[in-house]
Formats: C-alpha cells, sequence, structure tokens
C-alpha cells in the first residue's frame, strides 16, 4: 500500500492534468457523454426516423452541457446516459409488449440508475408520469408486466445500495451527510460571493 497515492490537493496548479486519480473521472466522464450522445442518435431514429438522428446528434454535439461534463469528472455524465437508456428503453417496452429482452434490459437500466446517483428519484417520478400518460394516450401497449418490470428494477437498484451502503439506517447516514456537505459547500459559496460583491462595491465607492 505504499504505493498507493495520497488525497490530491486541489488547489495545486495544474491538479486535474495530473492526478491519476482526476484524470480517470474526467476519462469516465468522457466517455460517458459520447455514450449519451450515441444513444440518443439510436433514440431519435427509433423514433423518427434517419433525419431526426442527424438533427439530434447535431443538437447534443454542441449541447453545452455536454461539453461542460465530458471535461471534467462529474458523475452526472454517467447519471445521464442511463437515465436516458432508462428513458429510450421504456419506449421499446411500449413498442413491443410483453417481450423479455426489453424488459429485462429496462429492469436493468433502472436498477444501475438507483445506484448512479441519488437524482435517479427524480428521473423514477418522471418515468411514471411517461407511463401514465402513454396510458391515457395510448403510446404503445402498456402491460402488467410492464408496470411490474418499473416498479422491480427501482426496487433492485435500491436494495443492492442499501446493503453496499451496509443496512438502512447506514444508507440514511450516508445520504444526510453528502446532503448536508452539498449544502454546506453552497452556503460558502454563496458567502464568498455576498464577500466578493461587498468588496467590490467598496472599491468601486472608493
Amino acid at each position: 500500500f505504499a504505493d498507493v497515492p495520497g488525497e490530491p490537493d486541489l488547489r495545486a496548479p495544474d491538479v486535474a492534468r495530473k492526478d491519476p486519480a482526476l484524470i480517470s473521472l474526467r476519462s469516465v466522464s468522457c466517455l460517458f457523454t459520447i455514450l449519451t450522445l450515441l444513444l440518443s442518435g439510436i433514440f431519435a431514429r427509433r423514433i423518427g426516423g434517419d433525419r431526426a438522428m442527424l438533427g439530434v446528434l447535431a443538437l447534443m454535439a454542441c449541447a453545452p452541457t455536454q461539453l461542460h461534463m465530458s471535461q471534467h469528472g462529474l458523475i452526472d455524465g454517467v447519471f445521464a446516459f442511463f437515465a436516458l437508456t432508462c428513458v429510450w428503453l421504456l419506449m421499446e417496452n411500449l413498442r413491443n409488449p410483453d417481450d423479455g429482452r426489453w424488459q429485462t434490459a429496462y429492469a436493468t437500466a433502472l436498477a444501475i440508475m438507483v445506484l448512479t446517483k441519488e437524482n435517479a428519484a427524480f428521473v423514477y417520478v418522471a418515468l411514471t408520469g411517461l407511463i401514465l400518460i402513454a396510458w391515457w394516450q395510448k403510446w404503445g401497449t402498456l402491460t402488467r408486466r410492464l408496470v411490474l418490470t418499473h416498479i422491480v428494477g427501482a426496487l433492485i437498484g435500491g436494495t443492492i445500495l442499501t446493503v453496499l451502503a451496509g443496512g438502512p439506517q447506514e444508507c440514511l447516514a450516508i445520504y444526510l451527510l453528502l446532503k448536508e456537505a452539498g449544502y454546506g459547500d453552497h452556503a460558502r459559496l454563496r458567502r464568498n460571493r455576498r464577500s466578493s460583491g461587498c468588496i467590490a462595491a467598496a472599491a468601486h465607492g472608493a
């Protein structure tokens, strides 16, 4: 373990280009951003044909958020890929009712998305809304097996996440800790912005 590098100093110059851990994180983020681009093209082609695919690929290739996530070590790029995968597989299940292959793929994508980031809860609510709209507007065929797949896939992901965390209490404690840390970072950022604004106003008045 003597060769294991220590925690990088994030304030050091060019640390993002020199530290192996940060380089790896950025590479993973870049990879999944590229995969999201390819997946969006496949999704668009399945819905609207070749012209829709070309248009969506052009938009995604120039999307500011995609460019940003591809250049930084953020989990958001990975999460966006699996969220888009879930939307695509839901559409395929509506078009191909009770197909075991599509349902297995959808359940797997849901489980992985839940494991990726806590924001999966919002995407899951949105997917549930899409299912309700599809049933109301008669988009494809909604079956009981698809509804069960939608529920079981998320439950599998949540169960795995709870087990890996060490139990329900530990999982909740980790979530609250991360939430508190995130709010603390935002509070410090707001204080720094207010301090900068006051300094700038004082300098301008002088």
